[in-house]
């Protein structure tokens, strides 16, 4: 695998709750992706062991049943991307104007917009909770913790021309930190990508799901070329015997680089029948969160930069000068960028296609630390002077063209009785351009004089 470089730029997005600041976003990058626990290889998915995923959330949704008039909880993976945000995959639809649970209970709330970003009501807030019992087999009468979830953001849902579903991922704002700490090396967050084209620059990948009881398995995919679209990208098991299905929608998919991890995306769309046969299954599409760089620095203060080829023309990095930059273990890539479709998680449905648009706008500035991590050292000028003698610099390599002196040359006094001396001239050196290339660099000219006899 290639050794990357990820440039992190902290970004101020003003004080406001939710977000973390500039600070916790730079202890963010200095702990993020790491862990000391298992390496291994859904259907068919190995049990996941304590510490392996550190980052892995166990979400908890639940809707009204309204033929029953009880509430059913389903069960699905989360990522946890700082120590009060976590990502998951997107379970709210678009009935018309208001919104639907999972595609099977319909709302009377609609949300609200902020900037491009879809603004789940307080109302459905209680439908949701999280918790890090993934080891354990799930509860479907487990008590829903009160106040645990404090915002919920379908990232781009308000954007026009893109309809709510399965591209829109969540982001869960909780309550208060994991009670865990991280250095105990359970629970802590993993880097999140800065580009759609890392997806493509590694061999392979682990992803997460829940099996049947609900229990947290993994199993190794590979990307692979698919007839997809912005922002899904896709991938097959290594292990054909193992695929995914109903309870794995949000399972991260996340790769090693150098000593971090980082997530690449998140399983969004694909087979949802845990019995199939792995073997004939299609590429499974993941939602590629290189292309939500931008907006989960805008709703979470989680900011990240783009890879330095591409800051002259991704928002918001265009036009700005970021010559002063905090570099972090894991980073840039240069590949085809991949290739958008829609379901939910367990259940297939359709949506009503429905363009919102809004002039409000997020604003962010981008500051830089004081002191630079890298610096660029200048080089010393060991072109050779000559006294207080100045030279007036030409040309433009910065080259130094110096003559040596030779020892005088005495003619030959059968034809020049006189013994007439030519000595050669000594030209003082000559300093070319600004330095800029070659500064350093001086070249001989040896003058040679023949007489024609």
């Amino acid at each position: 695998m290639k050794t990357l470089l990820f440039l992190f730029v902290i970004l101020f997005v003003g004080i406001q709750a939710g977000l973390i600041d500039s600070e916790e976003n730079r202890q963010l990058y200095s702990s993020c992706g790491r862990k000391t626990g298992y390496e291994r290889k859904m259907i068919h998915g190995d049990l996941v062991k304590k510490g392996e995923h550190p980052w892995a959330v166990s979400i908890y949704v639940r809707y009204l049943n309204k033929t029953i008039n009880k509430y059913v909880t389903l069960l699905g993976p989360g990522t946890m991307i700082s120590s009060k945000h976590i990502v998951a995959f997107n379970t709210v639809r678009r009935n018309g104007t208001t919104l639907t649970i999972i595609g099977l209970e319909d709302t009377d709330y609609e949300g609200t917009c902020e900037g491009n970003h879809l603004v789940l009501p307080k109302e459905l807030y209680s439908r949701y909770d999280y918790d890090f019992e993934h080891l354990k087999k799930f509860n479907g009468s487990r008590q829903f913790s009160k106040n645990s979830i404090v915002k919920i953001t379908a990232l781009n849902g308000c954007k026009e021309g893109v309809t709510l579903g399965n591209s829109n991922p969540l982001i869960l704002e909780i309550s208060s930190p994991p009670t865990v700490v991280y250095e105990a090396g359970e629970h802590f967050p993993v880097c999140i990508s800065n580009s759609p084209y890392n997806w493509k620059d590694v061999s392979q990948f682990t992803v997460y799901g829940m099996n049947q009881p609900g229990m947290l398995v993994s199993g190794k995919f590979q990307p692979v070329v698919c007839e997809s679209e912005v922002p899904f990208s896709c991938a097959t098991a290594v292990n054909k015997y193992q695929g995914l299905c109903q309870g794995d929608f949000g399972g991260s998919a996340v790769a090693k680089f150098d000593d971090r991890y980082i997530m690449l995306g998140l399983y969004a769309r694909g087979n949802t029948k845990c019995n199939a046969d792995s073997e004939t299954l299609p590429e499974f599409m993941f939602l590629n969160l290189g292309y939500y760089r931008q907006e989960i620095c805008e709703t979470t203060g989680v900011c990240v930069a783009p890879p330095p080829a591409d800051v002259s023309h991704i928002p918001p990095f265009n036009g700005w000068n970021l010559t002063t930059v905090i570099y972090s273990p894991v980073g840039q890539t240069t590949a085809e960028p991949p290739l958008e479709t829609t379901l939910i998680n367990s259940v297939e449905t359709t949506t009503t296609d429905e363009e919102i648009s809004t002039d409000t706008t997020e604003t962010y500035t981008t500051s830089v630390p004081e002191t630079p991590v890298m610096t660029t050292e200048n080089s010393e000028d060991t072109t050779p002077t000559n006294g207080n003698t100045k030279y007036v610099p030409i040309g433009e390599d910065g080259e130094v063209i110096e003559a040596e002196t030779f020892a005088p040359m005495r003619i030959n006094l059968a034809n020049c009785s006189d013994g007439n001396i030519i000595t050669a001239e000594r030209i003082e050196p000559m300093k070319i351009g600004n330095n800029q290339t070659r500064g350093t660099r001086v070249r001989n000219i040896n003058i040679h004089i023949h007489l024609n006899q």
